[in-house]
């Protein structure tokens, strides 16, 4: 084997290792990343902003996404129907909750499980609510999760009335 075959050799194991340590800083530093918050609230009490999506949070919690800030404030209605439970009609959740804009504004909208309400320049979709409703057991506030789907409207263009 001459030089030049033993220097192409030693550089193809040089490119060999730079790859494989550049993929194992890659995967080291994306284990564990998530692409759906479960909640916006941190330990200390603080929000951290999410990108449009889904946020979980509870009673008093906010989710906060770039421009809007939801907050649930109370439950107006929970009709579900209970585990085990044979019911005629599914029943719904109905939220309260406090819509806080970047740009000043605020309201307070009620929104039902299942159902989308355009709030200035954004819609906001109650998907889910847990826990499960449980047959002759009332929900206790602090126990509620609610998760909400929040997206700019495609044109930003700020929609009129309420879902």
């Amino acid at each position: 084997m001459d030089n030049n075959q033993k220097n192409y050799g030693m550089w193809a194991v040089v490119v060999l290792i730079v790859i494989l340590v550049g993929l194992s800083i890659y995967f080291w530093n994306t284990r564990g990343a998530s692409t759906t918050p479960s909640s916006t609230s941190t330990p200390s009490g603080t929000s951290m902003v999410n990108p449009y999506g889904t946020a979980t949070v509870g009673l008093g919690q906010e989710a906060v996404f770039p421009g809007i800030t939801i907050i649930p404030l109370s439950v107006s209605e929970d009709s579900r129907c209970a585990a085990g439970v044979q019911c005629i009609w599914a029943g719904t959740v109905r939220v309260v909750v406090r819509s806080v804009l970047d740009s000043g504004g605020s309201q307070q909208d009620v929104i039902s499980l299942g159902s989308t309400t355009p709030i200035d320049a954004y819609t906001v979709s109650l998907i889910s609510v847990e826990p499960q409703a449980v047959a002759s057991t009332k929900i206790a506030d602090q126990d509620y999760r609610f998760t909400f789907d929040v997206h700019q409207n495609a044109s930003g263009v700020t929609l009129q009335g309420k879902g």
